[in-house]
């Protein structure tokens, strides 16, 4: 169903017109840091994140989840978000600023797509310089070692590559 954009909340809440009706909604199966009235870290960037995709989109499409509950205890409903053909969710998460996932059991339609842009985040080449929200990972110096600048050279020296959260990617020598 072809809705518009009302009102972006955070990361992963938003309200929409459905049929003229304004309508609270959840975004199914993520949760994303909280940016309203408790402040998480990177949240406020999650929910420039989402807004913009909503109000960029040229087509914002919503679909329930076949099976599970249709609203949550907060009676917001519990939506599939597709801006401009993509699910939007996989888009958040590909982003980098899923913190969990909300799994009750049900038969989630797209859940494998989300859980699959969730970890390739993890695996981002660094040269990407994406915005994360996750600590990545230390990696060890030597030809395993993901390069810097798309150089096709691997360090000379014995390093530590340690990516951080955010935009941050410090490259010290070993001691």
């Amino acid at each position: 169903q072809i809705v518009t954009l009302d009102k972006c909340v955070d990361g992963d809440t938003a309200w929409f017109k459905i049929s003229g009706e304004r309508v609270k909604s959840r975004f199914l199966y993520i949760d994303t840091p909280e940016s309203t009235n408790k402040k998480e870290y990177m949240g406020k960037e999650a929910s420039e994140y989402t807004k913009n995709q909503l109000q960029n989109a040229s087509s914002i499409e919503i679909e329930f989840n076949a099976d599970g509950d249709q609203y949550d205890k907060y009676d917001r409903a519990l939506l599939w978000v597709f801006v401009d053909g993509q699910l939007l969710q996989e888009k958040i998460a590909r982003a980098g600023f899923v913190k969990k996932y909300y799994d009750y059991g049900y038969d989630y339609k797209y859940k494998d797509i989300i859980i699959k842009a969730d970890e390739e985040v993890l695996n981002y080449k660094i040269s990407n310089r994406q915005v994360f929200n996750k600590v990545m990972q230390l990696l060890p110096p030597g030809e395993g070692s993901p390069l810097l600048n798309n150089s096709s050279e691997v360090p000379t020296h014995e390093a530590y590559i340690l990516v951080l959260t955010g935009d941050i990617v410090e490259y010290k020598d070993s001691e």
